[in-house]
């Protein structure tokens, strides 16, 4: 993992980097993470590139989607049988400190204890100036 950060308005944000750029190198392949306050409006996008196709989602519930030799397909993300994902996140939070609801996908703990390793090497990177090495995950 190597990584990056900036203060690029300092005058709204004066204690924190408002930038950062985090670069994830597997075996296989390479992911880049994006994170920014220094957009002019909130934008939730991912962009995830195959050997033999691609998946966009430039909104939340919106995924385009191609594999070689065909053309791109859009999916519309709607599940209302989901009671989940009818929930704003404060009601969800509520709901799995009450043991209503057990976390699972991107709120699992595995996903999340994933995430955590990852900003963690980042932020000893940017502090570094050097990349930070995972073991890795079977």
């Amino acid at each position: 993992i190597l990584a990056q950060s900036a203060n690029l308005k300092p005058d709204i944000y004066r204690h924190v980097e408002d930038e950062a750029t985090i670069l994830l190198t597997y075996t296989n392949g390479q992911g880049i993470i994006q994170a920014s306050w220094n957009l002019p409006f909130s934008e939730r996008s991912m962009q995830i590139y195959g050997n033999t196709g691609y998946v966009f989602a430039p909104e939340m519930d919106l995924l385009r989607f191609r594999l070689a030799g065909t053309p791109e397909s859009e999916l519309q993300l709607q599940n209302q049988t989901d009671p989940e994902s009818q929930m704003d996140d404060i009601s969800y939070l509520v709901a799995i400190a009450r043991g209503e609801v057990k976390p699972s996908g991107p709120s699992s703990l595995q996903a999340n204890l994933i995430a955590t390793e990852i900003l963690d090497a980042a932020r000893k990177s940017i502090e570094l100036r050097q990349p930070i090495h995972l073991p890795s995950n079977p």
